[in-house]
């Protein structure tokens, strides 16, 4: 993508609303703190910017810099530019894939008073799954079949990730820092549909051959729902210090997208975006998080709050789900009895 700096110029001109380069750079000195004389000399083009100084002037006058830059490109039909985190190296084993997910955890300051999430998801989210070894070990596993193809992962076999104790110390501290964050989650009608899909396609086409595996697989299926079900009718999830953390829980027909998270914090908002894992999307850019945030309460609307009300519409959500993962097991069972008869 090219970069015109004129572009940029007059994009930047653009949000003092075309006022004369005299009040320009007025203001611009004030903004970066620098001498009128410097500040004119880099609006008209004479002197570049610095990355820092398009920072500033963006926090002052509130304009998105990707946006600056989509603005100034040569080509466009380029999308707006977002952050795109895994994308040089996928992770080398499971523990490299929790060491970066600490890494972003550490960002969002979860200790923090002010720290807060949102989560939007049609299928648990591994966040959901760290207190779940099986069922967050299925989770990685078909990562790994699908992008990460660790050349140390061959068989469907969770011993070795139960037993390694470096990586499972990580998950915990990553369990309690979740536990730590008030979230707001936003999930779809059929949140363990998917999930038992993916389980019957790895049972079906014979990657997890062991019967003690879907049964290890069942007893955390129905542990995870019911650990879900206390949690959205107390309305809170308890920490590693024992300390009650706010939880509202939204049921949704019309999700169309899943695994977006926002972080709001002191040290400011941002939201990811997941493709695929470890890849996702990230913007720090403020209109897009106010775009995203106008959605969420639009969602509300058509969304049925089902924490500490709705006891109901809980019952029934909960039921529902149950009742699948019953039908699911009840299958995959008679199917591996139907293949060990053969």
């Amino acid at each position: 993508m090219s970069i015109e700096k004129e572009k940029i110029l007059k994009y930047i001109r653009k949000q003092f609303n075309d006022i004369p380069l005299k009040d320009i750079q007025d203001e611009i000195a004030k903004i970066l703190q620098v001498s009128p004389a410097t500040a004119y000399n880099k609006i008209a083009g004479r002197n570049d910017f610095t990355l820092g100084e398009f920072i500033q002037l963006s926090i002052h006058k509130n304009f998105s810099v990707d946006k600056m830059i989509h603005a100034a490109s040569s080509n466009k039909n380029a999308p707006l530019e977002f952050i795109a985190d895994g994308l040089e190296a996928r992770p080398a084993s499971f523990l490299a894939y929790f060491e970066k997910v600490m890494q972003n955890v550490l960002n969002a300051k979860p200790s923090s008073a002010k720290t807060k999430a949102t989560f939007v998801c049609l299928q648990p989210h591994v966040f959901h799954l760290m207190k779940y070894p099986y069922l967050l070990y299925l989770k990685l596993y078909t990562y790994n079949l699908i992008n990460w193809q660790i050349k140390s992962i061959k068989n469907y076999d969770p011993t070795g990730f139960l037993h390694d104790a470096k990586t499972q110390s990580l998950i915990k501290k990553l369990h309690n820092a979740y536990q730590s964050i008030p979230i707001v989650e936003m999930v779809g009608h059929n949140f363990i549909h998917p999930f038992c899909s993916q389980l019957e396609y790895l049972i079906k086409t014979r990657i997890i051959k062991d019967p003690d595996h879907l049964k290890q697989i069942k007893v955390d299926m129905y542990a995870f729902l019911s650990d879900m079900e206390e949690a959205a009718a107390k309305g809170v999830k308890i920490n590693g210090k024992g300390e009650e953390m706010p939880v509202e829980v939204y049921i949704n027909k019309f999700i169309h997208v899943s695994n977006i998270i926002l972080i709001e914090s002191e040290e400011g908002d941002f939201l990811t975006i997941q493709c695929d894992v470890p890849d996702v999307l990230t913007t720090y850019n403020t209109h897009y998080i106010d775009h995203f945030k106008k959605w969420m309460e639009s969602n509300r609307v058509y969304a049925i709050k089902i924490s500490k009300s709705g006891g109901l519409e809980r019952k029934e959500f909960f039921e529902r789900n149950i009742k699948h993962v019953d039908m699911v097991m009840a299958y995959l069972e008679k199917s591996f009895k139907h293949i060990d008869s053969l």
